[in-house]
């Protein structure tokens, strides 16, 4: 009886999710792609064949800590429409704060980030120095509360 207690307990926290926070690491800690549902789905190949692509195009750490760092550091700079720039090993990002507005008392500004992985790319087999680049693009907003000196994500689809 312990035995069937303690798994499903141990299920139920492995799978219970809590209140979602959004966090400035939310978008990077994603894979650049995710491999759409298939009529394979749950078959040994097709979890292979994913669990291949997530590593593939999983950031790593540093980068997730330089693109994070380039969030920090367009929404310090007062300035709209200047690009913060990252480069790690194949992995680049770049960020550019594209509004900037008060709302409620509170400083709001809205960012644009792309984030992605640069591949040598030879059609056919025939090395002709080609890069290829895959990426995602995603749009963020965060607002400066002044009373705690903190900055708050917000989901704009959420009202």
């Amino acid at each position: 009886m312990f035995i069937r207690l303690l798994f499903i307990s141990i299920f139920l926290l492995t799978n219970c999710q809590s209140s979602k926070n959004q966090s400035i690491s939310e978008f990077t800690n994603k894979p650049i792609i995710t491999n759409p549902e298939s009529n394979m789905e749950g078959m040994l190949i097709d979890v292979i064949h994913d669990s291949l692509v997530k590593l593939y195009f999983s950031i790593p750490k540093k980068g997730i800590k330089l693109h994070n760092g380039a969030v920090i550091s367009a929404l310090s700079d007062s300035n709209n429409g200047k690009n913060f720039l990252w480069d790690y090993d194949n992995y680049f990002g770049k960020v550019r704060i594209v509004k900037s507005s008060f709302k409620k008392d509170n400083l709001c500004r809205t960012w644009i980030q792309q984030i992605g992985k640069k591949r040598n790319y030879s059609p056919y087999g025939v090395n002709n120095n080609l890069v290829k680049e895959t990426s995602k693009i995603n749009t963020k907003t965060a607002c400066f509360n002044f009373e705690n000196g903190k900055w708050v994500f917000i989901d704009d689809f959420f009202k």
